[in-house]
């Protein structure tokens, strides 16, 4: 039997407060099942269609609750575009071409003209040329109404055309270049650009800046170019300064431009976060604590963009590293698992590496019962990040282990390892496998001073020369804090919270 969707839970469960009143108050009866069926589903903390049939006995809505479903998910969808009606600049455009539509089909050309002029000019005055194309469709339609030089009009509504499509093209082809970098940056770590593909975007850098600073392109345009221009001096030059400088001036970009800020928010709240990131990895941790209110205080006022607050935690996680973890508490991440949950961001590539910091950081505090629940929510989403951060959750768990004096668990954990590599020799690299004979050889030894000795030895002649991705990621995530703690014989604690070291 084909398990029922749970569709349209999803949809009431992510309506806001205000947005249900309104359904309730304008699109809702005392007398209609569907709003019934609203209520019901409403009251339920997780969709159950058994419930909702067992209320409603033996009515048609129980026998038919697959079309009622469909019916709600219709009035509900009418609520709510109703109630966002005209908030933004792409429903305005869009309420428009309807609107004209209406007019065109009554006749009254007089005023669909006048309305096609206004809707013109919000797409040209916001640059949403992509919604310009029918627009100038229906205007040349009312050309042979109301031009007496209908050829003219024409040529000029055809110009005007090509150079809008000029204009979508070249932010298409800047936009796409920009996620193929930025999904390159996600695995930087694992892979590496290969020499055609850096004098490919090295040949396009140059290009770019030649049309930046000529001023060429619409403000889009220039958002965009300055991305790919800050891309590509991170990914081929390694200039992280280069790219702080052109993440910078996107964002001042948008700054100058407050009504394109408001035309398009999501534009400007990634540009303010990639400018923090960047400022975060040459550590410009003023420049971080100075953004992040900045960006809370944004989000603040867009609602709808509320579900990018997950990015925000994800920069205030990277701060606490560098202020000893002052301001982190039970509340900090109950708050931020409380966002995951209510946007359903559980297997988000975010969420995960969120996960991995919450593992990291509850080791470093010896909660080690707190380091494997968040182990386990990480090995639920591996699938979301590359192959080496499965035997970086392996070497974490071995370090909580070893931590917290479970020597037999850590033990079988490598034995575990060990088998497993016997059988199938070409799946680990030598990495994993030196690490985890390291701790083999750790776990056997007694005394400080010779564990140190050896997390000395290791250190020199093992894990200085080693390289790859997993090396990368070890360094990335703190691997050599806690060999420098076993070598000092100090806390992890104490080794991370040297303030205004690399941080994670």
């Amino acid at each position: 039997m084909k398990t029922p969707t749970d569709h349209i839970f999803q949809l009431i469960s992510s309506m806001t407060a205000a947005e249900k009143r309104y359904f309730k108050r304008h699109y809702s009866s005392d007398k209609s099942l569907i709003t019934s069926l609203f209520d019901v589903i409403n009251s339920q903390s997780e969709y159950s269609e058994e419930e909702v049939k067992d209320h409603f006995g033996d009515s048609k809505l129980a026998k038919n609750l697959k079309v009622y479903k469909v019916q709600l998910t219709d009035v509900l969808l009418k609520s709510l575009v109703s109630y966002h009606n005209k908030k933004s600049i792409q429903s305005k455009i869009r309420m428009g071409l309807e609107e004209i539509d209406i007019l065109m089909a009554k006749q009254l050309f007089d005023i669909a003209q006048s309305k096609v002029k206004r809707i013109k000019d919000i797409c040209i005055k916001n640059e949403a040329f992509e919604h310009i194309f029918p627009v100038l469709a229906i205007e040349q339609y009312l050309v042979s109404f109301y031009s007496a030089n209908q050829d003219v009009a024409k040529k000029e509504s055809f110009k005007e055309l090509s150079v809008h499509l000029n204009s979508v093209n070249d932010i298409f082809k800047l936009q796409h270049t920009s996620h193929l970098l930025s999904d390159l940056k996600n695995h930087i770590l694992t892979n590496k650009l290969s020499e055609e593909n850096e004098r490919l975007y090295k040949t396009m850098q140059a290009t770019e800046l030649s049309k930046l600073e000529e001023g060429q392109g619409s403000i889009r345009e220039q958002y965009y170019r300055h991305h790919v221009i800050s891309m590509i001096y991170r990914m081929v030059d390694n200039d992280l300064q280069k790219e702080n400088e052109y993440k910078n001036k996107q964002v001042e970009l948008l700054k100058n431009k407050p009504s394109f800020i408001e035309a398009y928010p999501k534009l400007y709240f990634a540009s303010l976060y990639n400018y923090l990131s960047s400022c975060w990895k040459l550590k410009k941790y003023d420049k971080l604590e100075e953004g992040i209110p900045e960006i809370n205080a944004f989000l603040n006022e867009k609602p709808l963009l509320e579900p990018n607050h997950l990015f925000v935690y994800y920069l205030e996680i990277s701060l606490f590293y560098v202020k000893g973890f002052e301001g982190f508490d039970e509340t900090f991440e109950s708050n931020v698992m409380k966002h995951i949950r209510k946007h359903k961001q559980e297997t988000d590539y975010l969420a995960t590496l969120l996960y991995l910091h919450f593992s990291i950081i509850h080791m470093i505090f010896e909660r080690h019962k707190k380091v494997q629940f968040f182990l386990r929510r990480l090995s639920e989403n591996l699938n979301n990040l590359d192959a080496a951060f499965e035997p970086l959750m392996y070497i974490i768990e071995l370090i909580s282990h070893y931590q917290s004096g479970d020597y037999a668990i850590a033990q079988n954990l490598i034995n575990s390892h060990l088998r497993k590599q016997k059988r199938n020799p070409d799946a680990y690299d030598n990495t994993f496998s030196e690490v985890i004979l390291f701790f083999q050889t750790l776990i056997k030894t007694s005394g400080q001073e010779e564990k140190s000795q050896l997390a000395r030895d290791f250190e020199l002649t093992k894990y200085n020369n080693m390289d790859g991705s997993l090396r990368n990621l070890l360094e990335e995530y703190g691997f050599s804090k806690w060999l420098v703690s076993v070598k000092e014989k100090q806390t992890l604690k104490a080794q991370f919270k040297i303030k205004h070291n690399d941080i994670i």
